[in-house]
């Protein structure tokens, strides 16, 4: 190889290995690997939304196109699946032993049966949309809270009356098919407080969320600035322990938090029925 040739590649050699590698670490901060994992603390959505940042922008994008805000989206999509991209009704038992067959087909982080998802597909035009695909499955919770407002008069401010809807479609929420389904209310009952507690929380932590992405994704590596950080405290800091420290965990939410990494579904049975 020519002198001159191998000056410049000794010239530009270093500065390439650089740019990829520089280009390699936008491109992971920016797509976050992880955005469809579940998060560690499912039970604060200041903390939620700090550890998925991706998670945040999907819920505002689908409380923009739908209209039903973040909090009643992402509390229903709690009671659901637990945040977990895989997740299915638990099986049936054959005999009071053998596993059987499941209790239904809804899977994902909605919880949405075959029918109501291919419903989903068609109305929207979204065909390559996916239930364990996180910014999918939020679209779909708004999509069908907007179903129930404009079908069967349900504000998109009133997630216990939402997640019955939820449950048992829009035509079985005007028949009252839940009247006799104590077990059915009592969950959109825990749907409605966890509701209404992170509304409370979204408003101490809210204004953080909305920095810039690249700055989000550098705070994940380097500690706070005002000192270290406390134990699940993460972008949102103080705020978040804030948040902990002056408003009281739902007793029933605690109780029902599951932290299984598997493809069951957290008391799933059902969900989303298509309207009839």
């Amino acid at each position: 190889m020519p002198r001159f040739s191998r000056n410049v590649w000794k010239f530009f050699w270093p500065r390439t290995i650089v740019s990829i590698v520089v280009v390699g670490v936008v491109v992971v901060l920016a797509s976050d690997p992880l955005s469809d994992l579940r998060p560690p603390n499912v039970d604060n959505i200041c903390a939620i939304f700090d550890e998925r940042s991706i998670w945040y922008e999907a819920a505002k994008a689908s409380e923009a196109r739908w209209g039903t805000p973040k909090h009643i989206q992402m509390s229903i999509m709690r009671q659901e699946s637990s945040f977990i991209f895989n997740a299915r009704p638990s099986r049936t038992k054959f005999l009071g032993f053998i596993p059987w067959k499941r209790k239904s087909n809804a899977y994902g982080f909605a919880q949405a049966l075959d029918g109501t998802w291919d419903w989903y597909l068609k109305d929207t035009g979204n065909e390559a949309a996916r239930r364990d695909n996180f910014e999918d499955a939020i679209d779909f919770i708004g999509w069908y809270t907007h179903k129930s407002n404009s079908s069967a008069g349900i504000s998109k401010w009133d997630p216990y009356n939402q997640y019955l809807a939820y449950h048992e479609g829009q035509s079985g929420w005007k028949r009252k098919t839940f009247e006799k389904k104590g077990w059915l209310k009592e969950r959109a009952r825990v749907v409605d407080q966890l509701a209404r507690k992170w509304w409370t929380e979204l408003q101490s932590c809210e204004e953080d969320l909305e920095r810039p992405w690249w700055l989000i994704a550098s705070w994940r590596f380097f500690p706070a600035a005002d000192g270290p950080r406390q134990p699940g405290e993460n972008l949102t800091g103080k705020l978040i322990m804030k948040a902990h420290a002056t408003i009281p965990e739902s007793g029933n939410a605690r109780r029902k938090q599951r932290t299984r990494w598997n493809c069951d579904a957290p008391d799933a049975v059902h969900t989303a029925s298509a309207a009839t």
